[in-house]
């Protein structure tokens, strides 16, 4: 006996659903490899900033 409760999906739905969902993945992963780039580069520019102040201290102290 076929089970009536259940609704009967189009075939179509199929196909869209798993393009939606790579499409999902990928704007994600965009996303998070877009911030990522910019937290490193942000990183780096304070390591720099930290690194000019230490050389600056240190030639203070030293005259």
């Amino acid at each position: 006996e076929p089970i009536t409760v259940i609704p009967e999906i189009p075939i179509w739905i199929s196909p869209l659903f798993i393009a939606g969902t790579i499409a999902v993945a990928t704007v994600a992963s965009l996303a998070k490899t877009r911030k990522d780039r910019r937290a490193s580069a942000i990183a780096e520019k304070a390591d720099d900033a930290d690194a000019a102040a230490d050389a600056i201290s240190e030639a203070r102290s030293d005259a």
